[in-house]
């Protein structure tokens, strides 16, 4: 137990988000995206991942931010059927759009459609949803159960507690801002990203722990005795 512990977190290439295809592309698909404030939740449609907190928080804010639309993306691991029947009772049916798995191309026009980014979850370990909406430079919207503080403190995402009155409010805040104020907490997240979780950045954190184990001396930043 008190051997000392590596911490390398993933990367994302960030290749992926350069050079997108246009926001039309997805909109031919589906024409109730066009002018809307496109609000992206990313990932597996499974009730740890907080959806009934998001109904619940359109429900709040539908009114008030007519613009606002839910893209769902992700396979459905359950909780699809409770998130489309809450959002029938409140009426918001058609202020959500559910495209299912993405992956390759057809994920570049869904991250391309969007204008933030959300993941209410009540448990994770280390989103990579979050690293490529970052990558993707989308202000984000998620909970401390992501346990991702870093982006707290480089003011590049809100982070709050995964209940529906901090994220209600986190939402309300975040569509209240300037689309400036949003670009630069955006512009934030994509540095993080470009500094710290870059495939590259990773690699050379593992060679250093490689480096070393086979040479001794100082351990690397990420070594924690």
């Amino acid at each position: 137990p008190w051997a000392p512990v590596c911490f390398v977190p993933n990367g994302v290439d960030l290749s992926a988000f350069d050079d997108l295809p246009p926001r039309s592309a997805l909109e031919a698909e589906h024409p109730e995206l066009k002018d809307r404030f496109v609000l992206l939740f990313y990932g597996r449609v499974h009730a740890k991942k907080g959806l009934d907190l998001l109904a619940e928080s359109m429900g709040r804010l539908a009114a008030d931010f007519p613009q606002l639309h839910l893209l769902i993306a992700g396979k459905d691991d359950g909780a699809l059927a409770p998130f489309t029947a809450r959002l029938d009772a409140l009426g918001l049916t058609r202020r959500a759009t559910y495209v299912g798995h993405v992956s390759g191309e057809q994920a570049r026009r869904v991250w391309a459609a969007a204008d933030a980014f959300t993941l209410p979850s009540y448990s994770e370990g280390f989103s990579m949803a979050i690293l490529e909406a970052m990558a993707r430079s989308l202000p984000c919207v998620f909970t401390t159960a992501c346990h991702f503080p870093e982006a707290a403190d480089a003011d590049a995402a809100v982070v709050v507690d995964p209940n529906v009155d901090a994220l209600t409010q986190a939402l309300r805040e975040l569509l209240e801002r300037s689309p400036e104020q949003r670009a630069a907490i955006a512009a934030n997240g994509r540095r993080l990203v470009e500094t710290d979780y870059t495939w590259e950045r990773q690699a050379g954190r593992l060679a250093a722990v490689y480096q070393w184990l086979a040479g001794g001396g100082t351990p690397p930043e990420c070594v924690m005795p």
